[in-house]
Formats: C-alpha cells, sequence, structure tokens
C-alpha cells in the first residue's frame, strides 16, 4: 500500500482563514458558512480532540464519507474545489491540521489513491478554515475527508467541532488506522466541501496522421455538432506522448456541426507523424465522433471512433469484454486504451479462446492523465498466438478511474480496421 505522502495529484493549496470578528463561543451560536456539500447543521456544539504523540500517528483520524447522490451529482460530472472546517470554538492556539481526500472503496476510504491534501488552521475560534485547491479534482465515485494526524504534526493538536448529537451517520473516528473507522458518539463534524459541477468532455483515442503496418496511411476525420439551443464554448487538445499537448479554443453556435476531414493537419496544424489523443470540452452537451481510416490506392477504409464521455467508460471495479477479435494471417488485433481520469490508471488486459481458457499473459498498462496509449498486435505482444476467434477482458486498476477500452481488428490484405467498443459487464 501507498504511503499517505505519495499522492495520485496532490492538489496544491491556498489557505484562506476567514475571520469572523470576535471569539466565538458555543454560548454565541455562531453558524458556519462555508462549503456546499456538508452534514453537520452548522452549529458548533462541542469538539473531539487528540494531540501530543497521538498527533504524528497517521492511524489516529477524524473523517466524513461523502455520497455524491446526495447532492445532486453523478460520478465523473462533479469536481471537488475546495474544502472547509468549523473554527467556532476557542481552544488555546491556531493548529495545523492536515485535511486528505480519499475515494471511497466499498465503504472505507482508499488511501493509496490520494486525490488532494489541504492543510487547515484550527483553535482560535475565529471563523472557518478554507482551502482552495489550485486545480480541482474530478470525482468518479463518494469521496472522504480524512483529518488524520502525521510525523510532521507530532506537536500539534486535532480539534475536530461538531453538531450536537445525533449524527446522520457520515461522521467517523479512529485510533486504530483506516480499517477500524467507525460513527462518532458525538455530532456530525463540521468538515465540508465545495462541489461544482464538471464542464462536459469527450475523449477520443486514436487519432492519427502517421504511417502504419502493410504500408497504410493513416488519417482521422473529427466532427463536433451542437444540437442544443444555446452556443458553447469548447477547446479541442490533441495529445500525444512525448509532445507538448496542443489546444485550440472557439464557439459552436447553435445547429452547428464543424468537421475537419485531417483533423492532426488541419485544425492543430500536425506535420510529423503522430498519433494520439483529441479531447474536446465544452460549457455544454456536444456530440462528438470521429473516423481513423487508411488512404489506400482504391479510396479510404476506416473505423468510427466516438467521443467518449466518463460515464461510457470502464470504472474501478468493472469488468469490460471486446469481442470477436483475431490474429492469423487475413487479420490483427490492436487494442487501445484511454484515461478520462486526472491521474495516471493501470488498466489489465487478457486473451481468452472459445473454451473461455486465458491464452498468453497479461498485459498491465499505465495510462496517462487524459492518455492514450494502443498496443499493436495484442496477440503478438501477449504470446497468444493464432486465433480465428478470441475475445478478450479488461479491467480498471486504479481506484477512482475511468478508462474506456477498444479493439481494432485490421484486414492485413486491405489495411481496412473494424472497430470493436468494450462491452461493460
Amino acid at each position: 500500500m501507498a504511503t499517505r505522502r505519495q499522492l495520485v495529484n496532490c492538489a496544491l493549496v491556498t489557505l484562506l482563514l476567514i475571520l469572523a470578528g470576535g471569539t466565538a463561543g458555543a454560548q454565541d451560536k455562531v453558524m458556519l458558512q462555508c462549503g456546499n456539500a456538508y452534514y453537520d447543521d452548522g452549529e458548533s456544539t462541542d469538539f473531539d480532540w487528540f494531540g501530543g504523540g497521538d498527533a504524528g500517528d497517521p492511524d489516529r483520524m477524524f473523517a466524513v464519507k461523502f455520497s455524491l447522490a446526495d447532492f445532486g451529482y453523478q460520478p465523473g460530472f462533479v469536481e471537488i474545489t475546495g474544502i472547509c472546517a468549523g473554527n467556532l470554538l476557542a481552544v488555546g492556539g491556531l493548529f495545523p491540521n492536515d485535511i486528505y481526500v480519499y475515494p471511497d472503496n466499498e465503504g472505507l476510504p482508499d488511501d493509496s489513491v490520494t486525490l488532494a491534501v489541504a492543510r487547515i488552521l484550527t483553535g482560535n475560534g475565529r471563523g472557518a478554515s478554507i482551502v482552495e485547491f489550485d486545480r480541482p479534482v474530478t470525482l468518479h465515485g463518494d469521496f472522504w475527508l480524512v483529518n488524520r494526524g502525521g510525523p510532521e504534526l507530532v506537536s500539534t493538536d486535532f480539534n475536530m467541532e461538531h453538531d450536537e448529537e445525533p449524527t446522520e451517520g457520515h461522521s467517523y473516528v479512529s485510533e486504530d488506522g483506516i480499517a477500524e473507522l467507525e460513527e462518532t458518539e458525538a455530532g456530525d463534524y463540521m468538515l465540508r466541501a465545495y462541489l461544482r459541477p464538471t464542464d462536459r468532455s469527450y475523449l477520443t483515442a486514436g487519432m492519427a496522421r502517421t504511417s502504419g503496418a502493410g504500408d497504410t496511411e493513416w488519417r482521422s476525420e473529427l466532427a463536433v455538432l451542437n444540437v442544443g439551443e444555446r452556443a458553447v464554448e469548447a477547446t479541442a487538445s490533441f495529445r500525444a506522448a512525448g509532445n507538448e499537448p496542443i489546444e485550440i479554443t472557439g464557439t459552436v453556435a447553435p445547429g452547428q456541426l464543424l468537421a475537419w476531414d485531417d483533423v492532426l493537419g488541419e485544425l492543430f496544424e500536425v506535420t510529423d507523424e503522430l498519433a494520439g489523443s483529441i479531447q474536446v470540452d465544452g460549457d455544454g452537451p456536444l456530440v462528438v465522433t470521429a473516423r481513423t481510416y487508411n488512404q489506400s490506392d482504391v479510396g479510404t477504409l476506416g473505423q468510427f471512433l466516438p467521443g467518449i464521455a466518463p460515464e461510457q467508460a470502464l470504472a474501478t471495479g468493472e469488468v469490460g469484454v471486446l469481442s470477436p477479435l483475431a490474429s492469423n494471417q487475413q487479420f490483427r488485433t490492436n487494442v487501445g486504451y484511454i484515461n478520462l481520469s486526472d491521474h495516471a490508471c493501470e488498466v489489465r488486459v487478457t486473451l481468452h479462446d472459445t473454451s473461455g481458457a486465458q491464452i498468453g499473459s497479461e498485459r498491465t498498462r499505465s495510462i496517462d492523465p487524459s492518455g492514450w496509449k494502443q498496443d499493436n498486435d495484442i496477440f503478438a505482444v501477449t504470446g497468444a498466438g493464432s486465433q480465428d476467434h478470441a475475445y478478450a477482458k479488461a479491467e480498471t486498476l486504479t481506484n477512482n478511474c475511468t478508462v474506456w477500452v477498444y479493439a481494432s481488428v485490421v484486414d492485413n490484405a486491405t489495411g481496412d480496421p473494424t472497430m470493436i467498443p468494450v462491452v461493460i459487464q
């Protein structure tokens, strides 16, 4: 298990301590006014505490579990932009505490993936301690805010204010690590999040302007359609491994279709041989589609590629199937992976024959955020041999990840590809 300092995406933070003016004791009934996702009632009545040597123990923690559905959000369409904590009670100082944002994994925080970390200051009763992330983090499922000890905080106090019991069932405490978290007997902890809807994002894979096997010449077409009643501000970004992203920003009018037959050459002005992914982000819904094709002597032979939104991708814990596949004298099969997450994701693929038995070795790839990779001739890569009929299973191994997987079965004689999209079980 990774340590809690091994951050997948450790968002740098800017600390804003909001001064409420005056010291707030419980008798003042000063209400906490920050955040837009929370379970407490805003009135601090008491606090839970640990400190001294215990402050250096990462197994000591206070935690709040957040369910996206409670706030009207769907996974992949919401991002966290910051957090805040109650600082309404004066308890003898100003103490730094670290708050970690972890994805939920079967009802517990998954501290092998740290989505963000923020340092709050509490204990002087001067209002709310608010932290804004420098970069928002997209949430692909329920999440936790965890206030936990650490060696660098050994001399501080951890003061977690709460409202009057009973709780809403989302506040937890542990002295013995994450596995021992249990619902607090106090009220709801005053630990809150700032959530907002994400812009709509669509990712297309296998965008090419390059030569391939069998004297093939690959090009990609992209189409962006606005079927809505208002203009959409959109940004198209082309990413290829080892190259800086290229971004183009513009407006898509209501009912307008924008299309490029050779999108890398025409829109992004690419002159080198490159292949990668194109991400289209808009402040409203769009229809994004693509086609990658081989320019042959008899015309073009190509395959359709959709613009994938997060809810269409393979999430952690799901299994996807690519079928049917083939590897013989007539056909070869490529498998591509596109990461719709804000952090690197690992995906595993296994090949199977018609009896269901695994053939060859499993293939695990790490895909960069918003990145694309492709295994050309996956049967040769894994040592699966020649197969007239076969299929593949795909799984996302990293928590809080969404990855779309596809296969491209290519006719060796003509270079004609057929795209096989992942079917999620």
